[in-house]
């Protein structure tokens, strides 16, 4: 989108293109005043008539060599590099598919040993809840409540 002050400086900008081009079609029409202009009107239809001054004929052009049989050969050896191309893309192919996996596995096996470490931990915990209720139930069992009640202050404690 054009701003306010672009389109000023835009309208300055052709006047001023305006101003040197006159000044340029005034100059030279001073440096070469015996010329006449190249196009003139002619009344009121404003119809244009152009004026040449070289009117001399064109020279003949050369023949052309023929190039078919350089064509042909091009495009022969084109296809064969088009085809050895194609070749090494099927070939890269498989080496960014081959690549891929081996990052995708290894990543995989990252993950798994970290997952296995948590699991092993987790298990660890678990054995020993299992003890402490066990403990409990028995201290329970034999009647010692008060006694299941300081283990588990004295374990919260340590823990």
């Amino acid at each position: 989108m054009v701003t306010d002050e672009e389109r000023r400086q835009l309208a300055e900008l052709f006047r001023e293109d305006d101003r040197l081009r006159a000044e340029h079609v005034d100059w030279t029409a001073r440096r070469n005043p015996g010329a006449s202009p190249s196009m003139r009107k002619s009344g009121d239809e404003a119809v244009l008539y152009r004026t040449i001054e070289q009117t001399a004929p064109q020279p003949a052009t050369e023949p052309q060599p023929d190039w078919s049989q350089w064509e042909a050969w091009m495009a022969g050896h084109l296809n064969i590099l088009r085809n050895e191309f194609r070749g090494l893309l099927d070939n890269e192919r498989e080496l960014i598919a081959k690549a891929i996996g081996e990052v995708t596995m290894t990543l995989f096996k990252r993950e798994r040993a970290a997952f296995d470490k948590k699991v092993v931990a987790l298990e660890r915990e678990n054995t020993e809840l299992k003890g402490m209720v066990n403990a409990m139930l028995r201290m329970y069992g034999s009647g010692d409540v008060v006694e299941a009640k300081n283990f588990l202050k004295k374990r919260v404690q340590n823990g």
